[in-house]
């Protein structure tokens, strides 16, 4: 993965008007972004695809994605939950009854709701 492609990767997820930085080696690309009000640096290993996240205790992702779907970015595993619990509460709430119904018997509904003939 390139400076460039991670730059624009991790652009996406950084506060409004902040730059994103990085700088390369033969062996890893530094990213540093500006996310919740604070500097984070990501550094990606080329040799591995593997990617740490810098901070009091560092953590290593398998991958970029791996990154991007924990915790620190999208946190898909919570999103799912919140998902869930929604359309569980959604499907014990009655749904509107439609104000129309056609059936074989209405036979002049296109005229009366679509103006046809």
């Amino acid at each position: 993965m390139t400076a460039e492609g991670l730059r624009a990767t991790f652009g996406a997820f950084a506060d409004p008007a902040t730059d994103t930085q990085s700088e390369e080696t033969d062996a890893i690309v530094r990213v540093v972004v500006t996310r919740e009000g604070h500097r984070r640096t990501y550094v990606f290993d080329r040799a591995t695809g593997h990617i740490v996240a810098r901070a009091e205790v560092d953590r290593t992702f398998e991958s970029v994605s791996s990154l991007i779907a924990s915790p620190e970015f999208a946190d898909l595993r919570a999103m799912a939950a919140t998902q869930q619990r929604m359309l569980t509460e959604i499907q014990a709430a009655p749904f509107l009854e439609p104000e129309l119904s056609v059936t074989e018997s209405t036979p002049d509904w296109s005229a009366r709701y679509l103006g046809g003939d």
